[in-house]
């Protein structure tokens, strides 16, 4: 796909907490309309990072911007209705419905009491994410991969420019996964995702960010960065990167670990 101008930016970004380095100078961006995967092991700096663009913390130091400005200057209804956020844990006593959950979405929109009718529907976004049948179901009630579906829908009917997604394939079964990155994906919106499944990063994103240990390690097209050595130094994976023979999309085949035993 051609480059498109960075909607994220983040600029030489460090978070400290006492004297654990959690980030050390991250620089990154994701483009417009893009899919950008941030990747890396267990306490890589995921997380972290995610949490500046959603605004959950602010750096020790550096900056995050969306559209060039950055993201303190926002007030907190417009960068809603810019940011949309899906967390990886969602902890609450509320036992709202999976519709009621879905219309929250609206809130941003809101004017008074009315509400966007194009925004307050929400009936495509339950059947975009395949939960219509749960619209009657509450909270309380759902599966984990029930629960990751409704907060997808809910993101996408805040209808913002960007949606940031914290590990969303957490509890999905592999056609549940796919199937929720399509959707994300076919939503033309700027994304940032945070994932585990290498072969799911290689095949729906456009942009790859690897952490590890709180620092940038590569940033480019999955084709690009995601190598033999790369996941040997990062991942102590010994595997294989070849091309999908249907999709063309670089494959990860595994064969092990770098010092453990071998298929």
């Amino acid at each position: 796909m051609n480059e498109q101008p960075p909607v994220i930016r983040v600029i030489d970004a460090s978070v400290h907490v006492k004297s654990k380095v959690l980030l050390d100078g991250v620089s990154c961006t994701a483009p417009s309309g893009a899919v950008t995967g941030l990747i890396g092991p267990n306490g890589s700096g995921k997380t972290t990072l995610l949490s500046l663009v959603a605004r959950w913390r602010r750096p020790s130091s550096g900056t995050v911007c969306i559209d060039g400005q950055p993201v303190e200057e926002f007030g907190r209804r417009e960068y809603a209705r810019r940011v949309a956020v899906v967390e990886q844990h969602v902890a609450t006593e509320l036992d709202l419905t999976v519709e009621q959950v879905v219309g929250l979405g609206a809130i941003p929109h809101r004017t008074g009491w009315a509400v966007p009718s194009s925004v307050a529907d929400v009936d495509d976004h339950l059947a975009a994410m395949r939960i219509g049948h749960l619209r009657s179901r509450t909270w309380q009630t759902l599966s984990g991969g029930e629960r990751q579906r409704t907060q997808v829908a809910r993101a996408l009917a805040q209808r913002p420019e960007v949606i940031v997604l914290d590990e969303p394939t957490n509890h999905l079964d592999p056609a549940a996964a796919y199937d929720l990155l399509a959707r994300v994906r076919q939503s033309g919106r700027t994304a940032l995702v945070a994932l585990h499944d290498l072969s799911l990063a290689a095949e729906f994103c456009d942009r790859l960010v690897i952490l590890d240990h709180g620092a940038l390690v590569a940033e480019g097209p999955p084709h690009e960065v995601l190598t033999s050595e790369l996941l040997a130094d990062v991942y102590g994976l010994d595997a294989e990167v070849v091309a999908h023979p249907r999709s063309g999309r670089p494959l990860i085949v595994t064969c092990g670990t770098v010092d453990g035993p071998k298929r």
